[in-house]
């Protein structure tokens, strides 16, 4: 059982930037630990030794600064400085569309070089095919690979430099995007041609069987597709799943049709063996009362979930009324997010709902919501000072009564950590923590920040 204190300590928890749920920075040593257990080794050593044993201390520094400063193209054609640059800047590597030339050949011609690369991101794979085989068979000690196929809108079926991927006897972390397949690739399979693989990333039109056959090793799933009905996912293994609809433009949302395939998929592999998901995050344009219900039956079918995610959330007004005896009794953490008035009287009623079937919850984390009417012409910074204004002044209940009436709300559960996030910037949420150490106790603002 997770203690207050522990779940009161922000810095000791992360957010998985391949995630949509709150993880605990323990993951990735664990897939990498069990990576290792099951066909896989440490990278092998480049062949020619690093001058930076050989360099003192202020000679380091000095190349650190300048070799931070040189374009990467530049590097790699000047061996002197390549020599001393190369463990610095070749662990975690970026192709992109104008600079891929002149990279690419350098990792294609000189072996030794592409040894060094631990993370690779490759845009637009389809652009030089062949030349990219090259290279994925040279860096056989990825830990990490990105690539895309394509550039969104134009989707185009993995290229042959697929198969190279059996040259990966290190890799763990996969992402793909962009992946058109209707059919599996005949004789290809992770499980066995990418035995170390345990986290998978993968944006595709059509299903998971035909895009990413084999995935029994997997620990770590995140999906983004046009349909997802719960097929192909390694149930038995995974601790983490992370879905996304991605809907055709004029697309009409299932309201529910979509979880209902899922719950029904779960439910007959909850009968064949024990699953033991504990991260779970659902992004399905939830509003309709049939959605939340089949949203519920899948987070009851998991007895060790702990961290719970539901995106693009269009309402809780459906809730308001609703009457269940579930209970959602492992889950500690929640995150919600999506765009709805949540001063509406209906809303924070249905949403008041939502939490009392999580009667163990700690930590809960709020992400767009509208909590008061915002004025047609605004700043953040205006909206941050009045804000804080409110909170040091004891004046929220008149100046914003929505999170006043929410924070009144979660005194009356279990909750110890709150995070209210109005704007996102830089990939990272601004908005305003609120604390307490005991269940019965108030809470208190930590201010606004960087979340």
């Amino acid at each position: 059982m997770t203690t207050p204190q522990q779940d009161l300590q922000p810095a000791r928890d992360v957010v998985d930037p391949d995630s949509t749920a709150l993880t605990r920075s323990s993951d990735e040593d664990e897939a990498t630990s069990s990576a290792r257990r099951d066909g896989s080794s440490e990278p092998l050593t480049p062949p020619r030794p690093s001058l930076f044993a050989l360099l003192p201390a202020e000679v380091l520094e000095i190349i650190a600064r300048d070799i931070a400063s040189e374009t990467l193209d530049r590097l790699l054609v000047n061996d002197r400085v390549f020599e001393i640059a190369r463990d610095y800047r070749l662990k975690t590597l970026e192709v992109g569309i104008e600079t891929s030339g002149s990279i690419l050949l350098k990792l294609a011609t000189t072996p030794e070089t592409a040894l060094n690369v631990k993370e690779l991101q490759v845009e637009n794979v389809d652009k030089h095919p062949e030349l990219q085989c090259i290279i994925f068979r040279n860096t056989t000690n990825l830990t990490h690979l990105e690539v895309t196929f394509g550039d969104g809108e134009n989707i185009v079926e993995v290229p042959d430099c697929f198969w190279a991927l059996r040259s990966f006897n290190h890799l763990i972390h996969l992402n793909i995007a962009h992946e058109f397949r209707l059919q599996p690739l005949d004789g290809f399979s992770l499980e066995r041609d990418v035995p170390s693989l345990r986290k998978l990333n993968i944006g595709a039109e059509g299903s998971l069987a035909a895009c990413a056959p084999g995935l029994s090793r997997l620990t770590h799933l995140k999906v983004s597709s046009t349909s997802f009905d719960g097929s192909g996912v390694p149930w038995q293994t995974l601790t983490h799943l992370d879905v996304t609809i991605a809907r055709r433009v004029h697309e009409v949302p299932g309201d529910g049709l979509d979880l209902e395939k899922v719950a029904n998929t779960l439910e007959t592999a909850c009968a064949i063996a024990p699953i033991s998901l504990r991260s779970l995050a659902l992004s399905f344009d939830i509003g309709a009362l049939h959605g939340w219900q089949e949203l519920v039956r899948i987070a009851e079918s998991l007895p060790s979930l702990t961290d719970l995610a539901v995106l693009n959330i269009k309402s809780f007004a459906a809730l308001k009324s609703w009457t269940s005896d579930s209970k959602l009794q492992s889950v500690l953490r929640l995150r919600l997010s999506g765009r709805c008035d949540c001063y509406s009287a209906d809303e924070l009623q249905g949403m008041r709902t939502l939490l009392a079937l999580c009667p163990a919850l700690q930590a809960l984390r709020l992400e767009t919501f509208d909590y008061y009417r915002r004025p047609a012409v605004f700043s953040i910074e205006e909206e941050k000072e009045a804000m804080l204004t409110a909170i040091r002044q004891d004046r929220l209940a008149d100046d914003f009564p929505g999170i006043a009436d929410l924070l009144l709300t979660l005194e009356q559960t279990a909750v110890l950590d709150l995070r209210l996030l109005f704007f996102s910037s830089f990939e990272k949420y601004i908005g305003v923590r609120w604390y307490r150490f005991i269940s019965d106790a108030k809470f208190v603002a930590d201010g606004w920040t960087f979340i």
